[in-house]
């Protein structure tokens, strides 16, 4: 599972790189898109929340998950 910390660098970093960039921060590290979730599922790591996705706020638009 992933630390808050891990959460913390992933929003930091997104915010200020483009979605691809940021897909590639995660593969780089071995993590994926589900660091926007917590160990049962719920969102707790997310900018926007539709039906069931969270997005993350890159600088070219909203990587969802």
């Amino acid at each position: 599972m992933y630390t808050k910390e891990d959460k913390q660098m992933f929003k930091k970093f997104a915010h200020t790189h483009t979605k691809a960039e940021t897909e590639k921060w995660l593969n780089d590290r071995g993590f994926n898109l589900d660091i926007m979730y917590n160990i049962n599922g719920r969102p707790d790591c997310y900018d926007d929340f539709r039906e069931e996705c969270a997005g993350i706020r890159c600088k070219d638009g909203y990587l969802w998950n």
